[in-house]
């Protein structure tokens, strides 16, 4: 159950970052959590995809390192994708 939690806590987090640094085609995302963990990269594509995200698709590669860490923390290692400066901007 908890592992739902933090597939979602990584939606949540690999948007913002996004939103953050302009990638509109998320093309690389690789993530770590504790070894016992049941996240997967089918588990993390499947949220995007539940959530009508189309920030992700065959282009994107998603990788899942299983680490002797905190149980319950994710942490993402690294992030690629094609930015688009303008997209991200709301008229105030």
């Amino acid at each position: 159950m908890h592992d739902s939690f933090l597939v979602m806590d990584i939606y949540d987090a690999v948007l913002d970052l996004c939103r953050q640094y302009s990638i509109v085609k998320l093309t690389e995302l690789v993530v770590s959590v504790h070894q016992d963990s049941q996240i997967t990269k089918e588990s993390i594509l499947e949220q995007f995809v539940s959530r009508n995200s189309n920030i992700v698709g065959d282009w994107t590669q998603i990788a899942v390192e299983k680490k002797e860490t905190e149980k319950f923390k994710v942490k993402i290692e690294h992030i690629f994708g094609d930015q688009d400066p303008d997209i991200w901007k709301t008229d105030a």
